[in-house]
């Protein structure tokens, strides 16, 4: 029957009475895809106001909208659920579909039938959207037509165009787990860390998640570094390592030679460490994963392209200096392995601000893995307890009730040659849409601050 489906949204043969579940930038992707499509479409959500309407991207007309419900009668008549990432497996909606046979897929897995061109998958617990912006910046620099998407920026339906040669997709654990076929040209996983386990419960099934991408894949891309990463490559299975922290004679890692740190392949330098913008063990790791992934394509790459690139917005952004005190933005940080990770990008002394709604996290590694690095913090949000908790016994805590008064509290804990960061280990659903909008918001208080 799921067969039958995608041949019938490949050709157009049927008009197919369509429900969308979800109306955030995905559901509105896959909405307006369908609806040009000419098949009917009703678009549902169970909030009063989704993010999807009020972005940039206009939901089509001809799109049924129905807000504040999720109700079973809904699928009354329909040939097709499209789920959008954010709506959990075992809601109501989705057991009566699958009760009355009625197909539910992804937008990732109906771009995939789509798209004839390679695909390159990323996930992982942290540095998905380093690596996919490293990737395209490093092809498009090469002069090959690539488009990138997914979890990160444009909605991977929005991406199909005939003049692509690469799709590159970051995928996360939410939108794998609603993906039955993630096929892809080459997967990789980067790491694996404790997230999202207040939807995905265990951290087990956490990592079954993330194994579907090399379960499809021609090519496992692996951090070797990682041992729940590793244990996910079969002896007999087709995959390539690479390694930050030791040297792989058949994969990628660093080599040094004549006391310079390179990249390196299979034995043969690429370029020097030190030649990028972007710093750090985690960036390393990044680095080695998006070069192993390009060099899986039957293309030839120049790889010094990759000096031109800047680094993400919102991730260990420096956003100015006072007194010889840094302000960097790595709102992106929105789980503690992340923030341990930016933590340990910096030899200054740092004032760590951090706090908002918890996916579960464990906030004690954050004092293990200081390395004494932390001469104070600013908490906030729902988190600032179970934060403080945390720290209080390595660093001085204080609370802030703002950002703006975070910025201010962070300055005053602060000392000659250091570093604020606002690294929140936190999703910032408590007070903001986004970390995007957490991360400006920060900006504008330094800014300010810093007049």
């Amino acid at each position: 029957m799921q067969t039958n489906i995608f041949k019938n949204i490949r050709s157009n043969s049927k008009r197919l009475e369509t429900l969308i579940l979800g109306l955030g930038v995905t559901g509105v992707s896959a909405a307006n895809y369908f609806s040009k499509k000419g098949h009917n479409v009703t678009a549902i959500d169970s909030r009063a106001n989704p993010p999807g309407l009020n972005g940039k991207k206009e939901l089509s007309k001809k799109v049924g909208i129905y807000l504040e419900t999720l109700d079973i009668s809904w699928l009354r008549d329909k040939d097709l659920v499209i789920v959008s990432p954010g709506i959990e497996k075992n809601a109501p909606i989705l057991t009566e579909a699958k009760n009355n046979e009625i197909p539910i897929v992804s937008d990732i897995e109906i771009f995939i039938k789509k798209v004839s061109k390679p695909i390159l998958a990323i996930t992982g617990t942290n540095g998905k959207s380093t690596v996919v912006s490293l990737l395209e910046h490093l092809f498009t620099e090469n002069g090959i037509k690539v488009a990138a998407g997914g979890n990160l920026g444009i909605p991977a339906l929005d991406l199909i165009n005939k003049d692509i040669e690469i799709y590159i997709l970051e995928l996360s654990s939410f939108q794998l787990d609603i993906t039955d076929n993630p096929y892809s040209k080459a997967a990789a996983i980067l790491n694996i860390y404790p997230d999202h386990l207040d939807r995905h419960i265990t951290l087990q099934n956490y990592k079954n998640i993330k194994k579907k991408v090399f379960n499809f894949s021609e090519l496992a891309v692996y951090n070797y570094d990682d041992i729940s990463v590793r244990e996910m490559v079969e002896k007999d299975r087709n995959s390539l390592p690479f390694s930050q922290a030791s040297y792989i004679k058949d994969g990628f890692s660093i080599k040094i030679i004549d006391g310079i740190r390179w990249y390196s392949g299979f034995g043969r330098k690429i370029l020097p460490v030190d030649s990028l913008n972007i710093k750090g063990p985690h960036n390393e790791s990044n680095v080695l994963a998006a070069i192993a992934l390009a060099s899986s394509l039957d293309r030839e790459i120049n790889f010094k392209s990759l000096r031109s690139f800047k680094g993400l917005p919102h991730r260990c952004e420096l956003v100015g200096e006072k007194q010889s005190i840094s302000f960097i933005n790595d709102s992106k940080s929105t789980n503690v392995s992340s923030t341990i990770a930016a933590i340990n990008s910096y030899k200054k002394p740092i004032v760590l601000i951090a706090g908002g709604r918890s996916k579960g996290a464990n906030f004690n590694e954050l004092s293990k893995a200081s390395n004494g690095k932390l001469i104070g913090a600013v908490v906030l949000g729902e988190s600032a307890k179970d934060i403080e908790y945390s720290l209080s016994s390595i660093c001085p805590v204080k609370h802030a009730s703002s950002m703006k008064d975070a910025v201010e509290r962070a300055w005053e804990l602060s000392s000659n040659g250091a570093s604020i960061i606002l690294s929140p280990a936190c999703s910032s659903f408590d007070m903001y849409s986004n970390y995007v909008e957490r991360g400006d918001n920060y900006i504008r208080y330094v800014e300010e601050f810093l007049q």
